[in-house]
């Protein structure tokens, strides 16, 4: 491979996954970073931020009342929709080995979702990377005709 298409190839490749990073980046990445940025300030939502270090954790455990109930529903949550989905996941796996009564019924219900999601995907990305499609519309408006697939 020549250098040109070798550059033409990668360059192809990093255009794909350019919309999920942008999109990682953007609604992820940014929020998490000025969120942990904004933990160390006194801001009331507008007006200045004035730095405070560590006052606002040690607010939270000692002086807030709400913090503490909203830990521990946290946690809770956090068990039980582990567990729940976990454990309701090992019940259909032993059912569904088992061959027990309605056994199918149990693998149509416990695979639905996943078949479902998968078709969705699928007939999404087969209308955005048809040839007429909306990828090829847009590397055709952007001036990058030169990317488009056939």
């Amino acid at each position: 491979m020549t250098r040109k298409s070798l550059i033409r190839e990668w360059g192809t490749g990093y255009l794909f996954i350019l919309p999920g990073v942008f999109f990682v980046a953007v609604f992820i990445t940014y929020p998490l970073l000025q969120s942990l940025l904004l933990a160390f300030f006194r801001w009331k939502g507008v007006g200045e931020w004035k730095f405070v270090g560590f006052e606002n954790y040690a607010k939270m455990f000692t002086a807030d009342r709400f913090f503490p109930l909203a830990l521990q529903n946290s946690i809770v949550i956090s068990l039980g929709t582990t567990v729940g989905t976990v454990g309701l996941g090992f019940i259909f796996a032993v059912l569904i080995d088992l061959r027990v009564r309605l056994w199918r019924f149990y693998r149509f219900v416990y695979f639905l979702p996943v078949v479902i999601s998968v078709a969705a995907i699928s007939l999404l990305w087969q209308r955005i990377l048809d040839p007429y499609g909306l990828l090829n519309t847009i590397l055709g408006r952007i001036g990058l005709a030169h990317a488009q697939h056939n």
